[in-house]
């Protein structure tokens, strides 16, 4: 069976069978790539896998969301790719291209979902302990992600979860990827449970 394979193979022009790799390649790099992508987007990538032009809406609607927080991010994960690949040159000379395509796609994505992370930890990290709230909650950025483009962090209430909030008195202020702080509670349903939290936790103390 593998010989005649191999002489079928052997028989195909070479300009059809270099077409046929690049083919092969580009399918199993966006086949991983869509995989990776169901912690960070959720359902959506299911989605992505099916239309692979999906991939390019994400970034842009996050750009036009909170251009700010996108231009840190795709900066700095740029760099970070740009290094972890550099790094792994020894390495991905020995890989075939299917591989070696599938390493940039992995690199790419991880380096900017960390960086946002690390962006978002960062910005969130010091106007909480800069001047303390008596109660506050965060999600991570993934998390964010997946409910934007998924089905994930909905309330029992059916609304969305806030990335971030935060208690000081009786007024609540959920966090803001557009403006990068924390901005005056429009209707959010949880308001009023979270101040009551807040209250019981200071009683207790």
């Amino acid at each position: 069976m593998s010989f005649a394979l191999a002489g079928f193979a052997a028989r195909i022009p070479p300009r059809l069978r270099r077409g046929l790799s690049l083919l092969f390649a580009l399918g199993a790099t966006h086949a991983a790539l869509s995989l990776q992508l169901i912690p960070v987007i959720g359902p959506m990538a299911f989605l992505h896998a099916l239309f692979p032009p999906i991939g390019a809406y994400l970034p842009i609607d996050l750009a036009t969301r909170a251009p700010l927080f996108a231009l840190m991010v795709y900066a700095g994960g740029a760099m970070l790719a740009w290094a972890l690949w550099a790094a792994s040159q020894p390495m991905r000379a020995r890989l075939p291209r299917p591989l070696r395509w599938m390493l940039v796609a992995s690199l790419s994505l991880w380096a900017v979902v960390g960086v946002g992370e690390g962006v978002r930890a960062a910005l969130m990290e010091t106007q909480l302990t800069g001047d303390a709230p008596a109660c506050h909650g965060a999600r991570s950025l993934m998390a964010s992600l997946r409910q934007r483009y998924g089905f994930d962090g909905f309330d029992e209430f059916g609304d969305r979860r806030p990335h971030a909030w935060r208690v000081r008195g009786d007024a609540v202020s959920l966090w803001s990827y557009r403006t990068l702080r924390f901005e005056p509670a429009p209707a959010w349903s949880g308001a009023e449970d979270a101040i009551a939290q807040c209250r019981g936790e200071a009683a207790r103390r």
